[in-house]
């Protein structure tokens, strides 16, 4: 997934696998992952937004069983390993589209670092790797 200043829309794919030590413990999981490539000498004003492209997570080994995406909590954390000056917000994933950071300024491009934070308690899991598609958008000067 490449990213460009000014508008954008790039499709991806959340993947994850729990721990079973997180099952068994009940414990919240969180997935760090890179989220894209953010292509970008200086940017103002950049609002970035993600939403699912699907209703749920799908179990990708086998099983047929789903998970509702409300269980996961996406959250950008930098863009080329430097916290962003503007305001980080961490969004419960759906299928509608959501703000996830508005950043004043942002000094170069690079990675963007993501993370994935994921409530085990009130779902039954099945072991095996669950997968969902995403949409990440930007819009700003």
């Amino acid at each position: 997934m490449v990213l460009c200043s000014g508008s954008l829309y790039a499709q991806s794919q959340i993947t994850f696998s729990i721990p079973s030590s997180n099952i068994q413990n009940r414990q919240e999981y969180t997935h760090e992952f890179s989220g894209g490539t953010y292509n970008s000498a200086l940017g103002a004003l950049a609002r970035f937004y993600i939403k699912a492209d699907a209703a749920n997570f799908s179990n990708t080994v086998g099983q047929s069983n789903t998970i509702p995406l409300s269980v996961a909590n996406y959250k950008i954390n930098s863009i080329a390993g430097v916290t962003l000056l503007g305001t980080l917000t961490e969004r419960t994933l759906t299928a509608q589209t959501q703000e996830v950071l508005y950043s004043t300024v942002t000094l170069s491009g690079g990675n963007i670092e993501s993370n994935l934070r994921i409530n085990i308690a009130n779902q039954t899991w099945i072991s095996g790797i669950y997968s969902a598609p995403t949409s990440l958008s930007l819009s700003g000067l």
